[in-house]
């Protein structure tokens, strides 16, 4: 198995660093690895057939169940993803493809093992620790650039910092999060905020990612009615989509939300999306911010 990381402020984990993968529902993984070097960014290759899982027709049907069983007070939110299925010209190179995302001023990484790669350029950091001082972020809610948000949007998004409060409180010895900004990416703006805080002395990683993931950015809220809502409704599995992938040294570690992602297996790449439903939510419209999302990947496949 062969990794590539590069973390949001573009540096590197140490060289004794330890790689894991918690999935969105699963085991985690350890990834043994040997690091790898990037090569120069793929040139583009040709899409030949595009199929989307759902299809938009039964997306349109999932939405209208999601706002009903919102409506009834089942739920309040609840992330809704896509598959995006790609049969390309040729086979890409992984490497290659994450050299591409570089550009893009996410936190970028690549796995490679058996014949099969997933790649992505996140925007969304779960945790960093640096000893007991620790560093999160509450992200949500999707605009073109340059656009404003909605009340729709910021209802969505709210949901993501008074969860993740609510888990580290009895964790930390302080914590808080800073106002409201926004963090834009190469394609769309997002909705963020970002907490600080002093871990208690006993608090491991494995306690801050059982309490943390998913989110409602990723899940929805009730975390475990949104979680049994996906299981029943969602037509694909999202494997390592939607799950945290990071590195631990010990004495630091960094943690990041697998989205924006995309999974090769020689000439076929599935690219994954997401999107929050609350009250109010148009299919349509979410729809279109699910095309937004993987516009990332415009200049790879065309």
């Amino acid at each position: 198995m062969s990794i590539y990381w590069r973390g949001k402020d573009r540096t590197p984990p140490p060289p004794h660093a330890q790689f894991f993968l918690f999935p969105f529902a699963g085991t985690p993984v350890a990834l043994m690895h040997r690091r790898m070097a990037l090569p120069s960014p793929t040139q583009p290759i040709r899409v030949i057939k595009r199929s989307d899982t759902p299809s938009k027709e039964e997306w349109q049907r999932l939405v209208e169940q999601a706002m009903q069983d919102i409506e009834r007070g089942a739920l309040e939110k609840v992330v809704l993803a896509r598959e995006t299925t790609l049969v390309l010209e040729s086979a890409p190179e992984p490497a290659a493809v994450a050299a591409a995302l570089k550009s893009t001023g996410a936190a970028v990484f690549c796995i490679e093992r058996e014949g099969e790669a997933f790649v992505g350029a996140t925007p969304e950091r779960l945790f960093h620790r640096k000893g007991r001082q620790l560093h999160t972020e509450a992200m949500a809610g999707t605009r073109p650039l340059g656009d404003s948000f909605s009340e729709k949007e910021e209802r969505e998004f709210q949901f993501v910092p008074t969860y993740i409060e609510a888990q580290l409180q009895p964790l930390c010895h302080t914590f808080a999060f800073a106002p409201v900004n926004l963090h834009q990416t190469s394609h769309v703006q997002h909705l963020v905020s970002r907490g600080a805080g002093t871990l208690k002395e006993t608090v491991s990683d494995s306690d801050l990612l059982t309490a943390l993931h998913p989110t409602p950015a990723l899940c929805g809220t009730p975390k475990e009615a949104a979680f049994r809502w996906l299981e029943k409704h969602e037509p694909f599995a999202r494997c390592w989509y939607g799950g945290v992938i990071g590195w631990t040294s010990g004495e630091e570690s960094d943690w990041m939300v697998a989205i924006r992602s995309c999974k090769i297996e020689g000439n076929i790449a599935r690219l994954y999306a997401g999107t929050g439903l609350v009250a109010g939510s148009n299919a349509n419209a979410e729809w279109d911010e699910l095309e937004a999302k993987i516009a990332l990947y415009s200049h790879v496949f065309l």
